[in-house]
């Protein structure tokens, strides 16, 4: 099945959650406006040049990709409310729950690679990640080298947890928010179907497709191989499918609303650690209380 189009010819209305996506995907896009200033403000505190422009970058294109994101996942769930049958409907509604799935992880990549980038303003919290992703050469400023971006994965957060551990409570509870996201059940539920779809065996999406189950028989002695024409390939249920995107994209859009509230006070106090290693004779130690 090749279909002409992926729109469904009706367009979903914005629901409550559909608003909240919206508004921190702008948000975070409008930070991006403090590109410039945030830098002349880093290097005004001794911070290499570039590394916060960078950040900033990035940050905005996250704010881009949830956008996309939730587009995709309304998009995905207006197939269910038109009243067609299955076998017009799931393909179409499947490949758009995957397209919000794609978005949703590529925005998570976004969000521990500005975390590494925060952590590496300043020489400790740099070393720290060098030791554990030696080839990312200290995530150098506007480097697109693969080895220089980390992936979203329980090591990359580990990573994160120990070269934050020095710092206030702001830049660890970021990193915490990640490790809340990259622990959470639905989250590992998307993973693992973004894993099947680019390394393994996607089941096809209509009845009569090849099954993933394999046709041999084995009778001890000799195997008997069994002709099928389709009938036993079962589809994927592209409802579950697009449950499972909409809860990864509400866990996401949570994590990244919570991140907007305590951005600013973690730059912060990154950049007066960044200070204070360009004076001499000043150390900085975290209030653990």
């Amino acid at each position: 099945m090749v279909v002409p189009t992926l729109f469904s010819g009706h367009v979903e209305e914005l629901d409550d959650f559909d608003q909240m996506v919206v508004e921190t995907a702008l948000a975070w896009q409008t930070l991006g406006e403090d590109a410039s200033f945030q830098e002349m403000n880093a290097v005004a505190h001794r911070a290499e040049p570039g590394r916060v422009f960078t950040m900033f970058g990035r940050i905005a294109s996250g704010g881009e990709q949830l956008g996309i994101a939730g587009t995709a996942c309304r998009d995905a769930r207006a197939w269910l409310n038109q009243g067609l049958p299955d076998d017009r409907a799931r393909l179409p509604a499947r490949a758009l729950a995957e397209v919000a799935g794609y978005y949703t992880l590529s925005t998570a990549h976004g969000l521990v690679n500005i975390a590494a980038r925060l952590l590496a303003l300043e020489t400790r919290g740099r070393a720290a990640l060098e030791k554990s992703f030696p080839q990312s050469k200290g995530f150098p400023p506007f480097d697109e080298q693969y080895d220089h971006w980390l992936a979203f994965n329980g090591h990359s957060v580990a990573a994160l947890e120990k070269a934050a551990d020095h710092h206030q409570p702001e830049v660890r509870q970021l990193v915490q928010l990640l490790r809340t996201l990259v622990d959470d059940e639905w989250w590992l539920k998307l993973v693992g179907r973004r894993n099947t779809d680019f390394h393994r065996w996607r089941p096809q999406s209509i009845e009569g497709g090849v099954a993933t189950s394999s046709p041999w028989v084995d009778h001890g002695d000799y195997q008997v191989l069994t002709v099928y024409q389709g009938e036993t390939h079962q589809p994927d249920d592209h409802r579950l499918l697009i449950s499972e995107a909409l809860a990864s994209l509400k866990i996401l859009e949570k994590t990244m609303r919570a991140w907007n509230e305590i951005f600013v006070g973690a730059l912060s106090g990154v950049i007066t650690y960044v200070l204070a290693e360009a004076m001499d004779g000043v150390q900085l130690d975290r209030d653990r209380d």
